[in-house]
């Protein structure tokens, strides 16, 4: 339905940098959100969406901070308010979804490699869709999400 015509899954948890080594590749999240973790679920989902919201940095970019290793803490530390800065992609950012929110809101970023996010597939457990919904709270990232497609698909 997506045009896909490879499908690579892996079951690690928080692993999506296989899809940095495919051009044109997206990526689909599998995100499990239990009642003790939603809020925490849902924090990861709405910084999968803000990532995809990042575009591909121009080419050439004057005056950018070029980030080639991971982005941490500490390197984001030596970023000042204001600057141009390119990471390679996503999956070499290592700051919390609250770390990353304040750091971009100061700054401007993109990415050298943009990984489209094709969907969140929410899997629930011992959590309602409207408790998550709730603390998800982005609009805009809704169209994204997709709960529980096998108890949909099974009934």
């Amino acid at each position: 339905e997506f045009g896909a015509e490879t499908v690579l899954v892996d079951g690690a948890s928080d692993r999506v940098t296989q899809a940095v080594s495919a051009p044109g590749a997206g990526y689909v999240f599998v995100l499990r959100a239990c009642g003790a973790g939603l809020a925490r679920a849902a924090e990861r989902a709405r910084q999968l969406v803000a990532f995809d919201a990042i575009a591909q940095a121009p080419d050439p970019l004057p005056d950018a901070f070029c980030i080639d290793g991971a982005f941490t803490p500490a390197v984001a530390e030596t970023v000042a308010p204001g600057a141009a800065v390119v990471l390679n992609d996503f999956t070499r950012v290592f700051l919390s979804p609250r770390e990353f929110a304040v750091f971009s809101a100061a700054r401007s970023v993109y990415f050298r490699r943009r990984i489209p996010l094709l969907f969140i597939c929410v899997v629930l457990q011992d959590a309602e869709k409207a408790g998550f919904l709730r603390l998800f709270d982005c609009a805009r990232g809704e169209r994204y999400l997709l709960f529980n497609p096998y108890e949909a698909a099974h009934g």
